[in-house]
């Protein structure tokens, strides 16, 4: 069942009370939104062409996904090739 109006209930892990006073909401302009916060656990931002790092094979979709994410991000284009226990990225654009 679906609460009244006149009841609080919790959501989204607040309480909310069904009565918001949308005067106390102030719209502002102009201000200027902050620049995402990029770590990549990988060396992708310094990376020349032709330059390579290796990761354990354990971590193969970990760092195929980031190799996608930041390649899409900074442009530019990394490949990943197996050597035996190894997975090594290049940086081939």
């Amino acid at each position: 069942m679906f609460p009244s109006a006149d009841t609080s209930m919790l959501v989204l892990g607040y309480r909310h009370s069904g009565d918001v006073d949308m005067q106390a909401i102030e719209r502002e302009s102009g201000i200027a939104m902050p620049k995402p916060r990029v770590v990549y656990a990988y060396p992708y931002e310094d990376m020349e062409i032709g330059d390579s790092f290796t990761v354990p094979v354990e971590a193969r979709a970990k760092v195929l996904n980031a190799n996608y994410r930041a390649g899409k991000r900074l442009q530019r284009v990394f490949v990943a090739r197996t050597e035996s226990d190894l997975i090594r990225v290049w940086r081939m654009a």
